[in-house]
């Protein structure tokens, strides 16, 4: 009698057992379905994440205004009005010149690079008067430095020198320093005098757009 009561005990014993066990076992494999299904979520949700990131950030992106068109050149690139010309020179010193002329034939800016170093030539025949490296210019040139960080410039990718033509007094230049190239930038069409930058919209624009090659 006691032989049956330990064999029933035994029996019910491995009925627990493998209970228990196939228990924990779809336990595991829900906890497991959940797992994958929960890494399938994130994945894409990072998906997601990264296409929205990406459109904002093409959306943020500049793109020239209306009115405007775009004039690639050797060393640079600038929106410029599209009732403006443009007009290449080649001028002693300089390794690219452009100026941009409005309707009423005035020139509204110029741009100007200078590969490596500044001559300066006067004369006919032209003859070199001087001659310096593209960073004395920069550092030597009076007027007062914008860096890229700060709020509000003109040119918000790079840092400049905001100054005025060493030969003309009343009309603002803008020096970028970029890879051993000096680029100069006039403001032909300006109204104001020695201590303001009052520029126009127009002006405002174009170096907005302006990048270096």
């Amino acid at each position: 009698m006691k032989s049956n009561i330990k064999e029933q005990g035994n029996i019910a014993s491995i009925a627990i057992i493998v209970s228990v066990a196939t228990l924990l076992g779809l336990l595991g494999f829900i906890f497991y379905q959940n797992l994958i299904e929960t890494n399938a979520i994130t994945e894409e949700n990072i998906d997601t994440i990264k296409s929205q990131t990406s459109v904002d950030v093409a959306n943020t992106a500049y793109t020239t205004p209306e009115g405007f068109k775009t004039y690639k050149a050797k060393y640079f690139t600038i929106d410029y009005p599209v009732d403006t010309e443009v007009e290449t020179a080649e001028y002693y010193g300089y390794a690219e010149y452009v100026d941009f002329v409005d309707k009423d034939n005035l020139i509204v800016a110029s741009v100007g690079v200078y590969n490596g170093k500044v001559d300066k030539y006067g004369g006919q025949p032209p003859t070199l008067i001087s001659s310096h490296s593209v960073d004395d210019w920069y550092n030597e040139a009076p007027g007062e430095e914008h860096k890229v960080a700060e709020s509000g410039s003109l040119l918000a990718e790079y840092t400049y020198k905001q100054s005025y033509y060493r030969t003309q007094s009343f009309y603002p230049v803008i020096y970028i320093l970029k890879d051993k190239l000096l680029y100069s930038i006039n403001i032909e069409s300006y109204d104001g005098g020695i201590g303001t930058y009052e520029y126009s919209t127009t002006i405002k624009q174009m170096l907005k757009s302006f990048k270096v090659s």
